[in-house]
């Protein structure tokens, strides 16, 4: 907390109101960005919780709203494109163990096996002792 002869309310008026006065909407969030990243090395919650609810009552947190949706929207699609990748890992994954355990079951032998499988050896030992009785 900065100790001055101004009260948190008129620094943050200030600051707000000296922002405001800035036009270039990519200059206004790099400021607030920049506000917002300093105070928080040195402020209270209390003096947080009462940052924000100014930023958003003077219209100033919707400068960061459309990115933030943005940013969320990029992770979704980002986490959806990663889930189907791991699904398809795990039905390749799945499919290889199947084709393995038909082959066990046929009687072919492990080393044979290694040939054609992606699976390691212990892998296919693994399903080898799944079948035993």
């Amino acid at each position: 907390m900065l100790y001055t002869e101004y009260s948190d309310d008129d620094m943050i008026g200030q600051a707000l109101d000296l922002l405001a006065m800035v036009e270039d909407k990519e200059q206004k969030k790099f400021i607030l960005a920049g506000i917002i990243t300093a105070t928080d090395k040195f402020i209270t919650e209390e003096y947080a919780a009462q940052l924000a609810k100014v930023l958003k009552e003077r219209g100033f947190w919707a400068l960061f709203e459309e990115d933030m949706a943005a940013y969320y929207e990029q992770r979704w699609q980002e986490g959806q494109q990663e889930g189907r990748q791991e699904g398809r890992q795990e039905g390749q994954l799945a499919e290889a163990k199947r084709t393995v355990l038909a082959m066990l079951k046929g009687g072919k032998e492990t080393d044979e096996i290694l040939q054609y499988s992606e699976l390691s050896r212990q892998e296919i030992e693994d399903l080898q002792k799944s079948l035993a009785p």
